[in-house]
């Protein structure tokens, strides 16, 4: 289980999580109030109507859950993982990227200062990112390539 994977998505998600979470709520005691009110009538009409009105409501939470979703595909998929040789490092404007040559595949991910500053180009790095968003959740220095060094 990738712990540390679902808490990076908890942590850049959680406004549009708790966004769900209080609409889910709200819709769901508007949905119970409507249909506890139609319930007390006798008329079918009213009845008919009270369903209407909650369908269009779940519709409104179906629909913000699929907007959810879009928007956060990597809840749905497992981590990526990559081994790699970084060809280069960038920054621009506090936009931190990398380039990792992993075999055939060139990978140009985003990742955070505080890891940018530890790295160097030409170093084997293991990293787990994001699928869609290709951010960098972790990465691991497996071997360091060594600068004039002889």
């Amino acid at each position: 289980m990738h712990i540390d994977y679902y808490l990076y998505l908890f942590k850049i998600s959680w406004p549009a999580l708790s966004g769900l979470f209080l609409v889910c709520i709200f819709i769901g005691i508007k949905c119970l109030s409507i249909l506890r009110k139609a319930l007390a009538e006798k008329n079918h009409f009213s009845k008919f109507l009270a369903a209407a009105k909650s369908l269009f409501l779940v519709l409104i939470v179906f629909i913000y859950a699929l907007m959810f979703m879009n928007y956060n595909q990597d809840w749905l998929n497992d981590p990526a993982i990559s081994k790699g040789v970084i060809e280069s490092l960038a920054a621009e404007a506090e936009q931190y990227t990398l380039t990792l040559r992993s075999g055939e595949e060139i990978l140009t991910l985003s990742i955070d200062a505080a890891a940018f500053h530890k790295l160097h180009k030409n170093d084997l790095v293991e990293v787990t990112y994001l699928h869609q968003k290709k951010e960098v959740v972790q990465c691991s220095v497996l071997t360091r390539q060594a600068d004039n060094f002889i």
